[in-house]
């Protein structure tokens, strides 16, 4: 593990993996919560070591599209055990990870915990180079491996730092703009090192700013060392006037700043208000601060983000984060009711977590009851995660909801904390739902929790099912426990109750469609 202090340069890490061949990297970023996902990054290195043809073959027969337990299950049987069933006559190689302090923002499995766990079985053929900040969440959990501290003063970093400045100024623009200032690139290059203080990123920001013509060769001299005094500068160049910012482009930096994966363009628009062309021109004027991906547009670096969002440390630049997600329901919301069917990936994904963090709980009960959009069969059987059990433990505090949907809802929490391998959390979880819910709705209750994929069964209150017939009913019941609409129909359910006999131990079980009728809805 490289350990490297806040915002430093990776370029040692990189030069200390070009020792061995580089197989796999992933690069882990707040901007783009997917690259989070430890399910994600066992899929992108498993992907990565496909060019092993002997790992090739080898994975093809465990059925990696297979969705296993937890990630660090996964990461055990598709990477640790497939690699040592190949020979170590391959030479070494290395799967590079980068920035593990962001990775540990999420509440439930992380791509830290799947590192601890199974990267020590690794064989000696296939290592790790994982790099952090001084987080420490993080430093403390990796201490047993090997650490090296990557200071921004070594001199390597410093060489390397000015053998890049040296041929960015060289080239153009930025040899035609230097041309016939005092001093020239030379001057220009002794400001960049003593502003970037051995800091790539910063080195990167300054030049481009120099490239564009937002920050004069002059300014360079005034510029204190560190990205913040950079951004404030930027900012303040750019938009003297705060009421322009306010209005024309504090939006879009404060739905940057709060969101969950790059935003793609048509948002982005929705957002500002605007059509699709003035949003590619607002985007243009604050370039410098963005990044481009495929997907759409995301703020350049995590420490952008923090920046914004500090009250002290932005001051009239500040962006609200509650504001922030207040923007982003309301546009993925819009695109909700336009056409479900038409969202944008991002809209999709997000919805429910904008919408909760925003306190819109009435707008996030519609879209949990929304067939079109299927949450939780989506959040149970394809992506639970924080961000469902966010969503699913606050719905019920809201007050939106009457005591059978509450309880429903609080079983699905409960089965998501125990896919997520928190049974404590799930056991206090169902306790409350049977709080909420009827006699008569315990048992589908407690069903719910032993539905794949993942049973809760070592929970205690649900370990052991009643005996003789209440036990076959209560089987037939788990079968079904989530195909349940939302609201129970009561009037059917009655007059089912009149027209089918009592179950006992000596009748054989209804047809499927009765039982479903005679055992209510609350389940889900």
């Amino acid at each position: 593990m490289i350990r490297r202090p806040p915002r430093s340069t990776l370029s040692s890490s990189s030069a200390a993996s070009d020792v061995y061949k580089r197989q796999a990297i992933h690069l882990c970023a707040a901007q783009d919560s997917r690259t989070l996902d430890p399910y994600q990054f066992v899929a992108s290195v498993a992907a990565q070591l496909t060019r092993i043809d002997a790992y090739r073959e080898r994975l093809l027969e465990l059925d990696p599209s297979c969705r296993r337990e937890s990630a660090a299950q996964a990461f055990l049987e598709l990477i640790v055990e497939p690699a040592h069933d190949l020979p170590a006559d391959q030479g070494v190689r290395l799967v590079v990870v980068d920035a593990l302090d962001e990775a540990v923002a999420r509440e439930a499995e992380t791509v830290v915990d799947v590192l601890v766990e199974h990267a020590g079985r690794l064989p000696d053929w296939l290592r790790v180079v994982a790099t952090t900040r001084p987080e420490p969440r993080v430093v403390e959990r990796l201490k047993a491996l090997q650490c090296f501290m990557l200071a921004a003063g070594r001199p390597e970093n410093a060489s390397d730092l000015r053998l890049y400045a040296e041929d960015r100024l060289r080239a153009a623009p930025l040899a035609q703009r230097l041309d016939g200032e005092p001093g020239g690139p030379e001057r220009a290059l002794a400001e960049i090192e003593r502003a970037s203080a051995g800091n790539f990123l910063v080195a990167k920001l300054l030049l481009d700013a120099l490239a564009s013509d937002d920050v004069a060769l002059d300014d360079l001299t005034e510029v204190s060392p560190g990205l913040q005094d950079f951004y404030q500068r930027f900012l303040a160049g750019r938009f003297p006037d705060v009421d322009e910012f306010d209005d024309g482009y504090y939006p879009l930096l404060a739905a940057l700043s709060v969101a969950l994966e790059p935003l793609p363009m048509d948002l982005i628009a929705t957002v500002l208000d605007c059509s699709v062309r003035h949003a590619r021109r607002r985007v243009r004027d604050v370039g410098q601060l963005l990044a481009e991906r495929d997907e759409g547009f995301t703020l350049y670096h995590r420490s952008l983000a923090d920046w914004l969002v500090d009250e002290k440390l932005a001051g009239d630049y500040w962006c609200d984060p509650d504001e922030g997600n207040r923007f982003l329901a309301q546009s993925c919301w819009d695109e909700f009711e336009d056409d479900v069917l038409e969202m944008s990936d991002y809209s999709w994904r997000h919805l429910p977590v904008h919408l909760a963090r925003a306190g819109r709980w009435d707008r996030l009960h519609q879209a949990v009851l929304s067939e079109e959009l299927g949450l939780l069969p989506r959040w149970l059987y394809h992506a639970p995660g924080p961000e469902a059990l966010e969503c699913l433990n606050g719905l019920p505090e809201s007050g939106q909801l009457s005591e059978s949907d509450t309880a429903a809802l609080l079983t699905q929490a409960a089965h998501l904390q125990g896919a997520s391998g928190d049974l404590d959390q799930a056991d206090a979880m169902l306790r409350r739902a049977l709080d909420y819910g009827e006699a008569t709705d315990r048992p589908r209750l407690r069903a719910v929790a032993l539905q794949r994929p993942q049973p809760c069964s070592s929970i205690g209150m649900i370990a052991r099912p009643p005996p003789g017939c209440m036990a076959r009913r209560y089987r037939s019941a788990s079968t079904i426990a989530l195909t349940w609409p939302m609201r129970p129909r009561r009037t059917k359910w009655r007059w089912r109750r009149r027209r089918c006999p009592r179950m006992t131990g000596r009748r054989p079980l209804p047809p499927r469609a009765r039982l479903q009728m005679r055992h209510g809805a609350s389940a889900m």
